[in-house]
């Protein structure tokens, strides 16, 4: 029987949005003007690690309360919200990070078939003596992304700029060569250098990935109290019912059978 495979559903992808939209305000406050760090961890493992912590500190609340009066119990009862809001900030920012490569994909293998047809038709002109060989074999030259997108731009103008010596004698028509100028401008703006696009982000994947962060150390910062009771109530096995957010579940070895 065919195993079915699973999907990610509409509710997953929202998981936390309440959390998110109430705690990043706190977060960004408690920043000030400070800049987080950027957080590098698994979200759902920082989750589960939580989840844990919380309840085996909040298992021996009136003993907190006698022995640890300052700390603040609404602040340990709304980590798993602070977790949740984590994990939804790091979604946002991952979808944030892709979007571009989805938007340009699709624009660049229209931009290639536009290039194509213009550069096929201009080379034939060029032999006819319609079009400069010169320009039609230096517009062939380039590769690449960025060089498509400057083909199809080039490529519309030296139709427009010979529309009169070339009417009726291409098969090109007037509005592929304003698709090509149009869809060849729009990819110069998203296809940029290699050493552009290591030091310039889109404004969204910076507002997603600062949002993100700012919650990442808002949690960073509660959990590090809830280590503190944690250690208090547990001792040197503190680690064990207060996890490091980072930390990961042990998988025990089965032994061998003799």
């Amino acid at each position: 029987m065919a195993t079915a495979r699973r999907s990610t559903s509409s509710s997953d992808q929202t998981e936390g949005l309440a959390q998110y939209e109430e705690l990043l305000p706190i977060a960004q406050r408690a920043l000030a003007d400070g800049r987080a760090s950027t957080f590098r961890l698994d979200p759902v493992i920082a989750l589960q690690n939580v989840r844990a912590g919380v309840d085996a500190v909040l298992a021996h609340e009136r003993r907190v309360r006698d022995e640890l009066p300052r700390l603040e119990l609404a602040q340990v009862r709304r980590l798993p919200d602070v977790a949740l809001a984590v994990a939804y900030a790091a979604r946002a920012a991952e979808r944030a990070k892709n979007a571009k490569p989805r938007i340009v994909a699709p624009k660049l293998q229209r931009a290639h078939e536009l290039r194509q047809l213009l550069l096929t038709s201009a080379e034939s002109l060029a032999l006819a003596g319609l079009l400069p060989a010169a320009r039609v074999a230096k517009i062939r030259e380039g590769r690449g992304a960025l060089d498509v997108a400057r083909d199809c731009v080039e490529l519309s103008a030296l139709f427009q700029k010979n529309a009169a010596a070339l009417r009726n004698r291409s098969p090109v028509t007037r509005e592929q060569i304003a698709e090509a100028a149009t869809l060849g401008t729009e990819l110069l703006e998203l296809v940029r250098p290699a050493r552009v696009r290591k030091t310039t982000k889109d404004d969204a994947v910076v507002d997603a990935a600062a949002a993100r962060d700012a919650l990442g150390a808002l949690l960073a910062s509660d959990h590090e109290l809830l280590r503190r009771a944690g250690g208090w109530l547990f001792g040197s096995d503190a680690d064990a019912h207060v996890p490091p957010l980072a930390s990961r579940p042990l998988v025990r070895k089965k032994k061998p059978k003799e």
